[in-house]
């Protein structure tokens, strides 16, 4: 991969910040445990992932 800017191989899409992963079980169990109404299965609402991010930047455990 060319590391000139012009190339197209270069992408203009803005990188996320690595954040360590986190199981979807963790955030899920979170959300269902303070009202949020997810399926066992499928992909978490983007507001359930933030709201539980929140949560974690307010210094409280996210687990129960």
């Amino acid at each position: 991969m060319s590391t000139d800017p012009s190339s197209p191989l270069r992408s203009s899409a803005p990188v996320a910040a690595f954040e360590a992963p986190v199981r979807a079980r963790v955030i899920r169990d979170w959300a269902n445990a303070n009202g949020y109404d997810l399926p066992e299965r499928g992909r978490i609402p983007i507001a359930v992932v933030e709201a539980w991010k929140q949560r974690e930047r307010g210094g409280r455990s996210a687990t129960r």
